[in-house]
């Protein structure tokens, strides 16, 4: 059994749109049987750094915080047995 859809779209302007910019940077430690690792990360036009809000990964230049550099840090523990 098969079916064939129509799908209509517009094409997508590529004006509207800006690179997406990331950089990650870490560090991990052990001192068996604990490990550790840090990280920080900023982008800009990344998404979820001040992406689109809509889940589809694309940014514009309507976007909330588009355009701007945003940071997360990450600080992992682990105990190891």
């Amino acid at each position: 059994m098969a079916c064939t859809f129509d799908v209509k779209f517009r094409a997508i302007q590529e004006t509207t749109f800006h690179d997406s910019q990331m950089y990650t940077v870490g560090a991990q430690f052990l001192a068996m049987p604990i490990m550790a690792w840090v990280d920080l990360t900023w982008a800009k036009n990344a998404n979820p750094y001040g992406g689109a809000e809509n889940g589809t990964g694309f940014t514009n230049t309507r976007s909330v915080g588009s355009n701007q550099w945003y940071y997360r840090t990450n600080v992992n523990i682990g105990y190891y047995f």
